[in-house]
């Protein structure tokens, strides 16, 4: 509700009705309770099947429905891409996304390096949030005229991150269709 950086053992035991004590027979500490509820947010999403598509709508699906649920948790997305690692539900959807590259033509190389430019560049994305919360921490901090096109832009009511969302997406497609002439230049024809 308010971002990861609120979260302390305390409050969150009182949210849960159970004493600190009682949370620290099951975590050691906030960063191991913020990494399970890392892992249970990644893990909520499923990869989608040869059924949903070519790899490239695959691969776009896999990132925005993770992506679109980590949006929920204010501060965590900059949490999972941050210098702890994968967490065992990311590490599924990485070996997932990897199989996808591979059978789609890539060597394993080429899909790893893939991979680290796709997360890397969600991993700035959620740090340009972060910073853009910064600056604007309310609406009152930011020129009538941004919030007012922002709200008609996207119906929505401050606060609205679909301006960001927006470039983010084309960014992304920008990144699968370099990744689709890639192949395409290596295998001789675009899927």
């Amino acid at each position: 509700q308010s971002g990861v950086e609120s979260i302390t053992m305390r409050r969150m035991a009182a949210e849960m009705g159970v004493t600190a004590m009682a949370l620290y027979r099951h975590v050691p500490d906030k960063k191991a309770l913020i990494g399970l509820i890392a892992d249970a947010v990644v893990g909520e999403v499923g990869y989608p099947g040869a059924d949903f598509g070519p790899w490239h709508v695959r691969f776009r699906e896999a990132l925005l429905t993770t992506h679109r649920e980590i949006m929920r948790y204010p501060g965590l997305g900059l949490y999972i891409w941050g210098p702890q690692g994968f967490y065992p539900s990311g590490m599924t959807k990485f070996h997932a996304s990897m199989r996808l590259l591979v059978e789609a033509g890539f060597d394993e190389s080429e899909a790893l390096n893939a991979i680290y430019l796709v997360t890397t560049y969600e991993g700035g994305y959620f740090l340009t949030e972060k910073n853009a919360n910064e600056l604007f921490e309310t609406p009152e901090s930011i020129p009538p005229n941004t919030i007012a096109r922002i709200e008609f832009e996207t119906g929505n009511e401050w606060p609205a991150h679909n301006e960001n969302f927006r470039a983010f997406l084309l960014g992304l497609d920008t990144i699968i269709a370099g990744l689709r002439a890639q192949l395409a230049a290596k295998t001789g024809h675009l899927d």
